[in-house]
């Protein structure tokens, strides 16, 4: 974190304190009539520069330590300036940052998703669902199509659906009406779906199946 505060920070106020105090205490030193007192006075503010010289000096390594370090005091601090795919840390984070790309929203993929919910969801509830669906598998060649696990999954013909090839997918076989061998879906006297229906499900297989 750019933000962590050292133990210093805490510890200031008490050093100012305490040198502020032995000035005060020199000063009153000073200014007594003993010569005595004035002389330890003298030897004890030698003893209190020295004290504060090395205090001063500490203060400044600490102040530099919490600007550049921590990022005390500075809106953009060094420490978090980082190369891509290294951090502070001594890492390597270059999956890490492409795995946060991949949740980006993807304009693609949103399109997609509206596609889906538009133009295909509708052929599935209105010529498909009402049979293939949990409740009935037995009598519906064992096929979900409720959920894209079950598309992908298939019954007792196969898959569905294979995502980017729609010419591969039994879905569109079998509206297309392929294969004579085979019934049409869905089956008389439901009406057959659309030439506009069909492309429909072709191209949100060709894009990937995105199931939303």
């Amino acid at each position: 974190m750019c933000t962590t505060r050292s133990g210093f920070t805490k510890k200031w106020p008490i050093g100012v304190w305490q040198f502020g105090a032995g000035l005060v205490l020199l000063l009153a030193i000073g200014s007594m009539k003993s010569p005595a007192l004035r002389h330890g006075g003298g030897w004890l503010a030698v003893v209190v520069s020295l004290a504060g010289a090395g205090w001063t000096v500490q203060t400044a390594h600490h102040g530099g330590t919490l600007v550049y370090a921590y990022g005390i005091g500075t809106p953009t601090p060094a420490a978090c300036f980082e190369l891509p795919g290294e951090r502070s840390d001594g890492r390597d984070h270059a999956a890490e940052h492409a795995a946060n790309a991949a949740l980006q929203p993807d304009a693609t993929a949103d399109s997609r998703a509206t596609f889906f919910t538009d133009q295909v969801l509708p052929i599935l509830t209105q010529n498909c669902i009402n049979c293939h669906n949990p409740a009935k598998l037995d009598r519906a060649g064992n096929l979900d199509q409720t959920t894209i696990a079950g598309m992908l999954a298939g019954g007792w013909s196969g898959p569905a659906i294979v995502p980017g090839k729609p010419d591969e997918s039994l879905l569109i076989k079998r509206v297309r009406g392929d294969d004579p061998a085979e019934d049409l879906m869905p089956p008389p006297p439901n009406p057959k779906l659309t030439d506009e229906q069909i492309e429909a499900l072709e191209q949100w297989i060709r894009d990937g199946a995105v199931w939303d």
